[in-house]
């Protein structure tokens, strides 16, 4: 259990706490560890697909945030090249931004 929180910690440093169900099962937590991390309160669901450690950091935008890693749940956010990686819609911009 102590090495799945530490591959989980791994995984969402520099992600704002937050890892697809997908990413995490490929560094070997299974679905079934994160519903007892979830249970015990280690982790809390985003979205549906996307988790966030609760010792992690919290996006301003978590909801956001968790579905554009959705766009591609396999690919860690850093390796992912603008534009091809999603952009919001200008209405969504202006929201993250405060104009308007």
């Amino acid at each position: 259990m102590i090495d799945q929180i530490a591959t989980l910690c791994d995984l969402t440093e520099g992600r704002w706490g937050c890892v697809t169900e997908r990413q995490a099962e490929r560094a070997g937590v299974s679905v079934v560890e994160l519903g007892r991390f979830k249970e015990a309160g280690v982790v809390e669901p985003v979205i549906e697909g996307v988790m966030r450690i609760r010792a992690g950091g919290r996006h301003l935008f978590p909801r956001l945030y968790s579905q554009w890693l959705m766009l591609d749940p396999e690919r860690p956010g850093w390796l992912r090249d603008a534009p091809g990686c999603g952009v919001v819609s200008h209405a969504t911009a202006l929201r993250v931004y405060g104009i308007g």
